[in-house]
């Protein structure tokens, strides 16, 4: 510890009781300063050595009562060394007053940023399936483990003070998860989008002064979501694969293709969520486990041939063959390399090529893709709507016939000569 500072016990030999005994009193002293306080222990006079500062045997203090007020001594002593240690790692102010304060009670201990993370997400545990999903929660205990990494390798420490968060705080964290996490900018910004909250909440309750994301703008890019063209889809539902770990997660990824499903619903999903519905095809009748919408999902054939193909052989009524995400996406990387797919194969993919080349492509408006999907706004489907090459070939000939349709309307009837169509389309350009 630093020279300056140190605890000291001593008898206050002024103030004498009426039962003989003076009370024992502390000092601790911190960077030329000190403050006293009353340890709560009375002790004659006598039985005080102020040499080791403790207390000693005599005729009226029997060994036994002097080592219970010693011991009582080293647990002071002990506690205000922890306090002590506890603000020096967390980079706290330290003084001698507050060690003491601390130490009385008089104060609560300074409020810090992993603390008030592990509250928030003690309480948004409880939430988890009401209204909140699971995925939610694990994303707030991701960012604060690492919150705590980057704590510990940028600055050595287990906890940081809440009023310590500033800009340059936050920058760091940004940098840290760019460069040694190597994150992309969306994610970055969802994981400071976390911080954010529990900062807002400190500044909200008065802990801090000022509210450090005020001159920080979360960044974010565009998202491209990757899917599998029809081409490279066909490519792999015709494609023979000996391996049965392989075939398995092909038939998975596929069913998802084709219905929409993320990991969560498809690995979840039992025989009970299909039913009839009143068109006479099977549904999958379920909700979405990140927003908890219900979702209605028309079975077409190859996911019903999919499921025919596990059917008894799974347990727990299971429908499909699922294992961890974590080895799906790893197993994907193969299959896509077997089956001549030179992209970066993800689970997730399959849910975008269910929005992209299933529905949109073949003009499924993008509202009903919107519902197939459980998504609360259009806005959530819109980053589906990319205009595929394929897509335009398929519309252009609808934009041909309207347009043959009225050009047939227009000289049939004789409504306007060819150059009056000319004037008008060379007016209109000019105006533009």
């Amino acid at each position: 510890m630093r020279s300056q500072y140190k605890i000291l016990f001593y008898v206050k030999k002024s103030a004498v009781k009426n039962n003989g005994k003076s009370t024992i009193m502390g000092r601790i002293t911190l960077n030329g300063k000190s403050v006293q306080f009353s340890t709560k222990q009375e002790v004659y006079i006598k039985a005080w050595s102020t040499q080791a500062g403790k207390v000693i045997k005599t005729t009226k203090t029997p060994k036994a009562e002097a080592d219970l007020i010693n011991k009582n001594l080293d647990t002071i002593r002990m506690r205000i060394n922890g306090y002590y240690w506890e603000l020096y790692e967390k980079g706290d102010d330290i003084d001698a007053e507050s060690l003491r304060n601390l130490l009385l009670g008089i104060t609560q201990m300074q409020q810090t940023l992993l603390i008030m993370f592990d509250d928030f997400n003690k309480d948004l545990k409880e939430s988890v399936g009401i209204t909140i999903c699971k995925c939610t929660y694990l994303r707030y205990v991701r960012t604060r483990n690492l919150l705590a990494e980057f704590l510990k390798k940028k600055y050595n420490l287990s906890d940081i003070s809440i009023r310590k968060v500033s800009l340059s705080f936050i920058k760091d964290f940004e940098t840290f998860l760019r460069v040694e996490r190597q994150l992309g900018t969306n994610m970055v910004s969802k994981y400071l989008q976390y911080v954010k909250k529990i900062v807002r909440l400190a500044f909200d309750s008065g802990l801090i002064r000022t509210f450090p994301f005020s001159n920080y703008k979360l960044k974010r890019e565009k998202p491209h979501i990757g899917f599998l063209t029809e081409q490279e889809l066909l490519s792999m539902m015709n494609k023979k694969i000996g391996i049965e770990r392989l075939e398995k997660i092909r038939d998975v990824f596929i069913f998802s293709c084709f219905t929409g499903l993320a990991y969560a619903e498809v690995s979840r999903l039992k025989k009970e969520q299909i039913g009839t519905f009143f068109d006479g095809r099977e549904w999958i009748l379920t909700d979405r486990s990140k927003t908890d919408n219900l979702v209605n999902v028309p079975l077409f054939k190859i996911p019903q041939l999919i499921i025919k193909k596990y059917e008894g052989r799974l347990k727990d009524n299971r429908v499909l063959p699922v294992i961890s995400n974590q080895n799906t996406n790893g197993y994907l990387k193969e299959l896509a390399a077997m089956c001549g797919i030179n992209k970066n194969l993800k689970f997730h993919m399959a849910r975008h090529t269910f929005a992209t080349t299933i529905t949109l492509t073949n003009g499924i408006p993008l509202e009903t893709v919107s519902a197939l999907l459980g998504h609360q706004d259009l806005r959530s489907t819109q980053i589906y709507a990319e205009v595929t090459g394929q897509k335009i070939i398929n519309d252009l000939p609808k934009l041909n016939g309207k347009l043959n349709q009225l050009e047939q309307a227009v000289y049939s009837h004789n409504f306007l000569s060819l150059k009056k169509v000319e004037k008008i389309y060379y007016d209109l350009t000019i105006d533009e």
